[in-house]
């Protein structure tokens, strides 16, 4: 099968949709397949950029299209692409703050059109629309209403041979506005290595890892606090974490550390190599993603994959007539006592492999 990946960005180590791409596409040629990816509005290149990527072996065509072009040029540079690799399916991984700076994309079903002429499509859905939550004010409903509404019409104009998400809550929503998405799970972005040496059993210090964006609103003091109480009884070294571009509440985080004189890392951007070290000896995963979302999430995905029970310290994120029913959070004790024994859960290197299957599968049973 030939199929060309649609995205935003494809900066590595910047775009997490790009990041998934890259991955995907990489794994679905391992297994035989032709891909390409292009990435419709990069704001990380300044020019029509070309290049073959290399993931673990496989090279993948990538194009990047600058954000700064307009869009028809920006399509019209696409849809040369897509035309020369002529693609049995175009699949588009759709955010849309990734094809407009308000998050509100109105000509793009059109455009997308003019580009995949009478190819099929298929689309995932990365995001939805802003909004839907309880608490939302006024202008985030208002926005998150016209969202709902391009959404809805690019389903009806490009009619996908099949829909995705990675989250219950999106498939949920979908549905009560007419779309059936299936569920495709999120890997990680990580690809998982994991050296004996990495891991040391016997030493005695508590290693907490927050990885990428921190979301405002979490109780953050009442965490530490439960830890520092915790820890009476054991005495660990409790040292946090931090990798990634952590946005401004790392500064909140910091300072309630301080006060509780834990250890803190701020490592910023790493190597893959050196990122995949910091999974490997950590022993809790931390997310600031509400648990009603955190299927969405790469960093949470990555987690898993390298066996470390993640914990949930978020805002109150809840949405009308829908209940979240997840098995990808462990509560705070629990986690405590399985890190404090050195256990790791199963290491699930095949993840990728397994989604990959999972996509051909249900893509041929509709196409």
């Amino acid at each position: 099968m030939k199929i060309i990946f649609l995205c935003a960005s494809l900066e590595t180590g910047r775009d997490g949709v790009g990041d998934y791409v890259k991955r995907l596409a990489s794994e679905l040629t391992r297994k035989g397949h032709q891909c390409e990816a292009i990435a419709l509005r990069d704001p990380f290149v300044s020019a029509e950029t070309a290049i073959t990527s290399d993931d673990d072996g496989v090279n993948l065509r990538i194009l990047r299209i600058p954000g700064s072009w307009p869009t028809k040029q920006r399509f019209d540079a696409a849809k040369k692409c897509v035309d020369a690799f002529n693609p049995d399916l175009l699949s588009l991984q759709f955010v849309s703050f990734g094809h407009h700076p308000k998050g509100l994309p109105f000509d793009l079903h059109k455009y997308l059109r003019y580009l995949g002429g009478t190819r099929k499509w298929h689309i995932m859905f990365h995001e939805l629309w802003v909004g839907m939550n309880a608490d939302a004010d006024i202008k985030m409903k208002l926005l998150g209403w016209l969202q709902k509404k391009i959404i809805v019409n690019l389903a009806v104009k490009l009619k996908p041979l099949l829909a995705h998400t990675h989250v219950n809550l999106y498939q949920f929503k979908l549905k009560q506005n007419g779309i059936e998405a299936g569920i495709l799970p999120l890997f990680g972005n990580l690809r998982v290595k994991i050296n004996a040496a990495d891991v040391d059993h016997d030493k005695p210090t508590l290693r907490f890892l927050m990885f990428g964006g921190i979301h405002y609103g979490a109780p953050i003091e009442k965490f530490v606090a439960d830890i520092v109480n915790w820890n009476k009884q054991f005495n660990y070294r409790i040292m946090f974490v931090f990798a990634g571009s952590n946005g401004p509440e790392l500064k909140n985080w910091e300072a309630i550390l301080q006060k509780y004189n834990i250890e803190t890392k701020v490592l910023g951007y790493l190597s893959a190599d050196a990122l995949s070290s910091e999974f490997s000896i950590a022993d809790i995963g931390i997310t600031t993603t509400p648990e009603i979302l955190v299927q969405k999430s790469g960093s949470v995905a990555a987690m898993k994959e390298y066996g470390l029970p993640v914990v949930c310290i978020a805002r109150d994120w809840n949405v009308g007539g829908f209940t979240n029913q997840t098995t990808l959070i462990t509560g705070l004790e629990d986690s405590l006592t399985f890190a404090a024994k050195k256990g790791r859960k199963n290491i699930n290197s095949s993840s990728v492999s397994d989604i990959a299957d999972k996509f051909l599968i249900e893509i041929k049973s509709h196409g």
